[in-house]
């Protein structure tokens, strides 16, 4: 880490002990010295809260938030946060979570709406859409929604969408809020279909297939059905006449899928969204070049290394 790096985060680590807890030197010092020591937070006179370096910043966040009268902090260690709609039951949120869900709250953009046991709902008002699901999912598409790593960067007005490994349907909905004119979904997880038809509930311009797309049609690795690509994708195109824009992120299974697309289906597409996960990415993306794509943007992801998120353009 780079020095000037570290005195900063030395520095809120301190200004944090001084502004957020009471004194109390053995405990500070543990914490300073990198370990965990639970500390009395001036804010609270019953919660005695264990901090660590790792915990310090998403804690002072859910403070801030308490303090505006969004949540409560009814405990927390270096495992886990308690929280809680104002006088609701506390929820235990893993510090992976709340590490997410800190930032994206504090930002504004996002409201928290229900917080129950491993599930909950985010509204996002600046996009129109709100989103229900495991806890995890909910707050990981949020981060993803709120980042510059997202689908941001593309025209969605009038487009038709064909959405593959669509999660609990935020890709779906973002597309839509940008002026997508129908998007096609699919999902091979049962659980996350379900969330993804109860977030479009009302929303005739999405479709969801609640099954995978695969080379054959049949039961995918997990357990889920899946069916044909080929077949699915000339399906689409007869009931919408084009896919402007087809985006695949299947969590590794896009080698497989582009390596069984045909040209004839590829040449009726316009823009391709597409996570490359690491081993044959080269031979995903000459597949793509062979059918008249180019590169036109290229992110590596910050949460997983060996993941490259790209869009391709039709060449011409």
């Amino acid at each position: 880490m780079n020095p000037l790096r570290r005195v900063w985060n030395a520095v809120r680590l301190v200004g944090f002990l001084c502004l957020r807890t009471r004194f109390d030197w053995p405990a500070w010092r543990a914490i300073l010295a990198g370990g965990a020591a639970r500390v009395d937070l001036r804010s609270h006179s019953t919660v005695r809260a264990e901090v660590t370096r790792r915990t310090f910043r998403t804690l002072s966040l859910f403070l801030a938030l308490e303090k505006r009268g969004e949540l409560e902090v009814k405990a927390a260690d270096k495992e886990r946060f308690v929280l809680a709609l104002p006088g609701g039951v506390g929820v235990d949120v893993k510090v992976g979570v709340a590490r997410l869900l800190g930032p994206a709250l504090k930002s504004g953009r996002v409201r928290l709406q229900a917080l129950t046991a491993g599930e909950c709902r985010l509204e996002f008002p600046e996009y129109g859409f709100g989103l229900s699901g495991p806890l995890h999912a909910v707050t990981w598409a949020a981060d993803e929604i709120l980042s510059e790593y997202y689908y941001h960067d593309a025209d969605y007005g009038g487009k038709v969408v064909v959405d593959v490994g669509g999660n609990i349907g935020d890709s779906a909905l973002y597309f839509v809020s940008r002026g997508a004119r129908r998007v096609h979904v699919y999902e091979i997880d049962t659980r996350l279909s379900e969330y993804a038809a109860q977030n479009f509930s009302g929303r005739e311009n999405i479709v969801l297939h609640p099954y995978g797309l695969a080379c054959r049609n049949g039961i995918g690795p997990a357990g889920g059905a899946v069916k044909e690509i080929n077949d699915e994708l000339r399906a689409v195109l007869s009931a919408e006449g084009r896919i402007d824009v087809l985006k695949m992120d299947c969590e590794g299974c896009e080698h497989e899928l582009v390596s069984c697309l045909e040209k004839g289906i590829l040449a009726e597409v316009g823009t391709v969204w597409i996570e490359v996960h690491a081993g044959g990415r080269e031979s995903v993306l000459d597949i793509f070049s062979a059918a008249g794509f180019s590169v036109g943007l290229q992110r590596r992801l910050p949460w997983a290394k060996d993941v490259v998120l790209y869009r391709l353009d039709r060449r011409g």
